[in-house]
């Protein structure tokens, strides 16, 4: 039997999804502070088409986050229950004056999390490469007339947008590594505890070193040493926690912060990335062992403070430096 491919359309279509989502993750604004200058051109934007709400909506595999936003409460629903799936998918302005009416909205289904809009009018948030990573969505739950003719001034604060979370991301990033640098991730550490305070989850972080560093660079050099890094940045983001943030805080030190977990929930993630940077082979130096040590604590347990908890992450990787390296130390049996 002969056996078919998928169309050249769905072929192409899945490409770019991936493409956009790669595009999406890469510049890691789902997890970035609301900044105020977004929010001052969410006003202008809200003032110019006279709409109630004005939002940053990403748009990842299945769901929209309304990131950033002015005039509505709404967090994240389903993408293909929102006008801004349509946006990304046209890569265009879309106007709709009437949802209730219109026929390219009436077939959406209603889902749980999305705000009230009787009018819209999104505007993609493209990348240099053209890849719609969101929308700049403006809207109205009651019935609205949208202005015609300023899609032009939509765009611009659109590309306005998307060059304010560029600086941002350049910021608050290494570049060696692409991770948070120390600046991103303290900004992420202080809203992290903020909502473990609020909330009441627990929250665990892991300090990690790179063991014998200083003797890579010193014997195979700092291009290698340079590749170690890298390689280890890039296995140190746990698939098995998807609201992990690292950051490298240091030249070979890195830091991983674990929401929702208490230690004994994080001890068999961090096993899981030493194991994988025990694993890492270079081309480079195909003979280099690279493995690297941790030290993990938990907010809230033996940490009562911000300082706390990190002096104790820190206590603990370096005893797990001292008792041999390749290995983690939880603080709370140092206290012990």
């Amino acid at each position: 039997m002969e056996r078919r491919g998928a169309a050249p359309g769905r072929v192409s279509d899945d490409l770019q999804e991936r493409r956009r989502l790669a595009a999406l993750f890469a510049m890691d604004v789902l997890q970035t502070p609301r900044e105020p200058i977004i929010q001052k051109l969410l006003r202008l934007a809200r003032l110019e088409f006279g709409t109630t709400a004005a939002s940053i909506v990403l748009i990842d595999r299945s769901m929209a986050h309304f990131h950033t936003r002015i005039g509505t409460n709404a967090a994240r629903c389903r993408r293909d229950g929102w006008f801004c799936n349509l946006t990304i998918q046209g890569r265009e302005p879309l106007i709709v004056q009437d949802t209730a009416t219109d026929p390219r909205t009436l077939a959406l289904p209603e889902v749980s999390g999305a705000p009230a809009a009787r009018s819209y009018a999104g505007f993609p948030l493209l990348t240099r490469e053209g890849l719609a990573i969101g929308t700049l969505a403006l809207f109205s739950a009651q019935s609205h007339r949208i202005p015609e003719g300023k899609e032009d001034v939509g765009r611009a604060i659109a590309s306005i947008i998307m060059e304010a979370m560029e600086l941002h991301r350049l910021a608050s990033h290494d570049p060696l590594t692409g991770v948070l640098n120390r600046r991103g991730f303290m900004d992420q550490y202080e809203r992290e505890l903020e909502r473990c305070d609020r909330d009441g989850t627990p929250l665990s972080l892991a300090m990690v070193d790179i063991d014998h560093f200083k003797m890579i660079n010193d014997t195979y050099g700092h291009g290698v040493g340079d590749v170690v890094l890298r390689q280890v940045a890039r296995v140190l983001p746990p698939a098995q926690a998807e609201s992990a943030t690292v950051g490298r805080i240091g030249g070979e030190e890195f830091a991983i912060l674990l929401p929702d977990l208490t230690n004994d929930q994080a001890v068999p993630v961090i096993e899981s990335i030493r194991l994988a940077i025990a694993a890492l082979v270079l081309r480079e130096a195909p003979d280099l062992r690279i493995t690297a040590s941790f030290g993990l604590a938990q907010y809230g347990a033996e940490a009562r403070t911000d300082v706390q908890l990190l002096a104790q992450a820190d206590a603990a990787l370096y005893h797990s430096k001292e008792q041999g390296r390749n290995r983690h130390t939880l603080a709370r049996d140092l206290a012990a």
